[in-house]
């Protein structure tokens, strides 16, 4: 049986995917982020409305996964700075950044503070699991749109995702 599987009410494999932390400014996306891991499975979804109460939650609860979106507060990307912290105190950390900027060169940004996907709010539902369940197995994740868009701008390569990266994308 995969671990994954394209569909709604498929679940992710949740023997892998036990936690994870949304940090968004946005209380729908919160509550729709918790919709979704729910029905998919997740047995704990913890919610952070800025940057200070996410880290405190990620020190506090190590969750599986982090989801941040970039922009928070007053239109800074005060969630490159979140991913740094994140990432310092613990370089493991599956971090999938869900932001609405697709400018390659936020998205590169994103990458080399510590970030392991980077997928745009206007996916599609089984994409976003697919990225938590991908990342969460130690790969990388780029949404399609991302990968393809953001190659005859910025060169993602060995410099920007610190290592040979073996990235997956998102569906067609």
């Amino acid at each position: 049986m995969p671990a994954f599987v394209v569909g709604w009410d498929v679940p992710l494999d949740s023997e892998n995917v036990t936690s994870v932390l949304v940090i968004d400014d946005h209380p729908i996306v919160l509550r729709a982020c918790r919709r979704l891991l729910e029905d998919a499975g997740v047995a704990s979804v913890l919610e952070a409305g800025d940057v200070a109460a996410g880290y405190e939650l990620f020190c506090r609860d190590n969750p599986d996964v982090v989801i941040v979106d970039l922009a928070m507060g007053k239109n800074t990307l005060g969630g490159l700075s979140l991913i740094q912290r994140i990432n310092s105190h613990d370089p493991q950390a599956h971090i999938l950044v869900l932001s609405m900027h697709r400018d390659p060169i936020i998205v590169a940004r994103a990458l080399e503070a510590g970030a392991s996907g980077y997928i745009l709010k206007d996916t599609a539902t089984e994409d976003l699991l697919n990225a938590i369940q991908t990342i969460q197995e130690g790969n990388s994740y780029l949404s399609h749109d991302l990968a393809f868009a953001g190659t005859s701008t910025v060169s993602f390569n060995e410099n920007i995702v610190r290592g040979s990266v073996n990235f997956k994308f998102g569906a067609w």
